[in-house]
């Protein structure tokens, strides 16, 4: 008579592998000990197959949860979470459902003579068409009564007995977890059955999907038309509520396809007219960092020096600023200009010497080569003068160097003839601790951090041809020391020493491309001295007294 279950509405636990399943039943094959379900549900997941069939060998525990009445299969609905409350509006309709949801409990749980189950006191008698109600201390309705769950476990073994499963056996009784473990007569085995393990047709299982239908739900009640429910309410709750199908969680999310759907500018246009704002929006000017946002800004002059020799080189600065670079005999004019207004030849050179020293220092290290607890590494600097104004510059860069704790050593060779300047910066550099040579071979044999040449002069182009000179040059290319040179001629396509820096004062002569990387650095000549030999000056160094200059490429 199993077949006198298809159509019934089961759950059947599986175990944890394989999951707990509800459906109807469409088919009970008796000899084959299989069951066929069709629209299931897995772990409350809809099954994308229409139909599965389950053996009796995985069933761990089988449950009735519906049977068929006056000919109609009951049907199979995944449960619905409704997250909004019922609003008053609405009680009243949820009061009505509730109504009729007795009605319908209290026929499936009349008896064959009209009468309820009698539990706990109360006859099970109809009176006036109404079920008493029975309420707990604090007059709410209390829990669902077990008659029903003994009902379906009643049931679930007559199912199970009329298969041919489930035995008596001298008192004991056979769970279906033990389909699997039975000799050729439909006996259980020894080594299958567990004396002592009670049975879980009895026990009751929470949070399955019987027990959710028996649950009262504080939801919003169902809305019916003619005693059915709206099919599209019910559509878009299944829509809503149901479990995520796990093959769209494998899909990737397009969050820019999906983004742009959303137009950002026209809810917010919406929303203004709704508002009764303007949809015309200000959009607010960007500024750059260095820009002011306080009010009107001239416009950048960037050519702020001018001479009157046109046509010459010129340099940027990081700034952008131009810098024009003049001649030798404008420079001359320059000078003699400055040491008439109290800027004397000596002053110059101690400006030019400061200035050189300070880029030297930054080219060392800076803090990170001069400090008391590096003093056994401390820098290495040769300093090479020649008989001229640049040799003065080099010794007066040599004595602040060996001031600052830097090992210095001066070349300058012996000539019967010196420059007054060049002198006295030698006697001053003479009280430093620092080293004077004449004689190149004394030169440090050892690699040195930097070497400073102001061998070169303006006007000395025949030193190159002297024996010393040569042997210098051929020096420097031996200890492979970076080169600084200090006020390069311009009078020379090349160098024998060739720099890796350049450094000019005031303003740049037109040097060479061999002079490497250009830097200017400021002698204090006031702007009124510039003017007085036709040169509009505005000082191009800003907060410092050394920049860095770039080629501008003629066009």
């Amino acid at each position: 008579m199993a077949e006198g279950y298809v159509g019934s509405v089961i759950s059947v636990d599986c175990g944890p592998a394989l999951g707990v399943y509800q459906g109807h039943v469409t088919r009970v094959n008796k000899e084959e000990q299989t069951i066929t379900l069709r629209d299931s549900f897995r772990n409350g997941l809809k099954c994308q197959v229409p139909e599965i069939t389950l053996s009796a060998i995985d069933i761990k525990d089988l449950k009735i949860l519906n049977t068929p009445e006056n000919g109609k299969i009951a049907e199979v609905q995944k449960p619905k979470v409704s997250l909004v409350a019922a609003t008053p509006k609405k009680k009243k309709e949820q009061a009505t459902g509730d109504s009729k949801k007795s009605d319908q409990i209290g026929d499936a749980r009349k008896t064959p003579n009209g009468e309820y189950h009698k539990k706990n006191g109360y006859s099970g008698k109809v009176q006036n068409g109404e079920i008493p109600s029975k309420r707990g201390q604090n007059g709410h309705a209390g829990k669902p009564s077990d008659g029903d769950s003994k009902k379906n476990g009643n049931d679930s073994r007559k199912f199970l007995e009329q298969m041919g499963d489930v035995r008596r056996d001298g008192g004991n009784r056979m769970s279906p977890r033990d389909f699997g473990n039975r000799d050729q007569n439909g006996e259980v085995s020894s080594g299958g059955s567990r004396e002592g393990t009670p049975t879980k047709l009895g026990r009751k299982r929470h949070n399955s999907f019987s027990d959710f239908r028996r649950r009262p739900q504080a939801t919003t009640p169902k809305k019916f038309e003619n005693g059915r429910p709206r099919s599209k309410t019910k559509i878009e709750n299944n829509n809503t509520f149901s479990p995520i199908d796990s093959t769209v969680m494998n899909e990737d999310f397009d969050f820019e396809k999906n983004l742009a759907l959303f137009d950002k500018a026209a809810i917010f246009e919406e929303l203004d007219m709704l508002n009764g704002h303007s949809s015309e929006v200000k959009k607010p000017q960007n500024y750059r960092h260095d820009e002011n946002i306080l009010g009107e800004q001239e416009a950048v002059v960037y050519r702020q020096i001018t001479v009157p020799q046109q046509g010459g080189m010129e340099f940027n600065t990081d700034c952008g600023l131009v810098v024009p670079s003049i001649s030798l005999d404008l420079r001359r004019r320059l000078y003699g200009a400055a040491e008439k207004c109290g800027l004397s030849e000596e002053k110059q050179i101690e400006v030019i010497g400061m200035c050189s020293s300070q880029m030297a220092l930054q080219l060392l290290g800076g803090s990170n080569r001069l400090n008391p607890r590096n003093t056994h590494q401390m820098p290495s600097v040769v300093v090479l003068c020649g008989p001229h104004r640049q040799g003065a510059q080099g010794i007066s860069c040599a004595r602040h160097l060996a001031n600052k704790g830097v090992k210095v050593t001066v070349f300058l060779p012996n000539f019967m003839k010196m420059l007054e300047c060049l002198t006295l910066e030698l006697q001053t550099y003479n009280m430093t601790d620092g080293l004077h040579t004449a004689v190149h071979t004394n030169l440090p044999t050892e690699p040195v951090d930097l070497i400073i040449n102001t061998l070169d002069g303006q006007e000395s182009a025949f030193l190159r041809d002297q024996a010393w000179y040569r042997s210098v040059v051929q020096w420097v290319k031996q200890n492979k020391a970076p080169v600084l040179t200090v006020d390069p001629p311009s009078n020379q396509p090349d160098y024998l020493i060739e720099p890796k820096w350049s450094l000019s004062p005031s303003l740049p002569l037109p040097l060479p491309d061999a002079a490497g990387t250009m830097y200017l650095c400021d002698t204090g000549i006031p702007s009124k001295v510039y003017a007085e030999v036709g040169i509009k000056y505005k000082s191009p160094f800003g907060h410092k007294c050394v920049i860095p200059m770039y080629r501008i490429n003629p066009s």
